[in-house]
């Protein structure tokens, strides 16, 4: 089982190097300056799956100060300028979010859905 995780390992090794903006979240574009809301959520999912709780949670707690007054989410952060990129916030966003949530803490029934075999 121990080489089964190395290369998740290395991934989110190599993840959070490139990817990862400490305070903010995943981008989206390596190359570019920009945070989006789903990538990020799914990166908090493979963290769930790799046991890496802490980490999770720290990172759901960052990526949820990309949203509106009502803690809608918007589609993503341009961090260099400061501004909601692109000024949109749709549904499959919210549904990457609370997908996250679920795999940290357990909401729902279905909140096992990646860190367990459902066959």
């Amino acid at each position: 089982h121990r080489d089964l995780h190395y290369p998740l390992r290395r991934q989110r090794q190599m993840c959070i190097r490139d990817s990862y903006i400490e305070g903010l979240g995943v981008k989206c574009v390596r190359e570019e300056p920009w945070i989006t809301v789903a990538e990020t959520c799914e990166f908090i999912i493979a963290l769930t799956m790799s046991g890496n709780i802490t980490k999770a949670k720290k990172i759901l707690i960052e990526v949820l100060n990309i949203s509106d007054k009502k803690n809608i989410p918007f589609m993503g952060w341009q961090f260099e300028e400061n501004f909601f990129w692109p000024n949109e916030k749709p549904t499959w966003t919210s549904a990457a979010l609370i997908i996250a949530a679920d795999s940290i803490y357990d909401f729902s029934d279905g909140s096992d859905i990646f860190t367990r075999n459902q066959l």
